[in-house]
């Protein structure tokens, strides 16, 4: 028993020390995010407020945004922040573009996604192919969740 709870008392610190505390949006600072989760949770039929199956961690950013990594969705974990590259975008956008990439997930299944994001991404840096703009990608989809439930714009 003792060894359960020390496995899952390092792993939790693992996680908050890489990826950052966990934090519920504050409903009254993200007005325009929690406007657009409600559009997404009664069109996609999907979260709840946190409970339930569905249910997603945004975290803060901890190392990885130390370190300069980008918004980012691993599994339930939503790692979201406004620092570095990403200063001059609304943290309403970031929050939602997440979540819509934690959407996408449950659909696609995690190995499909991250496969099709790592290899989007790669081909952006390498080839100049612009998965933000580029129907059928996953940033596309984002983009496009983010317009129709919200009144987002990047």
């Amino acid at each position: 028993m003792a060894r359960w709870a020390i496995g899952g008392a390092t792993l939790s610190t693992m996680k908050i020390a890489a990826f950052g505390h966990a934090f519920v949006p504050d409903e009254k600072k993200y007005k325009k995010f929690n406007k657009a989760t409600k559009n997404l949770e009664s069109d996609m039929q999907l979260i709840g407020k946190g409970l339930g199956e569905y249910s997603s961690t945004f975290r803060t950013g901890g190392l990885w945004k130390m370190f300069g990594g980008t918004p980012i969705a691993l599994g339930n974990n939503l790692i979201v922040h406004n620092s570095g590259d990403f200063k001059n975008h609304d943290l309403n956008d970031i929050l939602f573009e997440e979540l819509f990439h934690y959407y996408q997930q449950t659909h696609m299944g995690f190995a499909p996604f991250l496969t099709q994001g790592l290899f989007e991404q790669m081909n952006y840096r390498i080839t100049g192919f612009n998965p933000y703009s580029t129907p059928g990608t996953i940033e596309f989809g984002a983009k496009l969740g983010r317009n129709v439930c919200g009144t987002f714009r990047y």
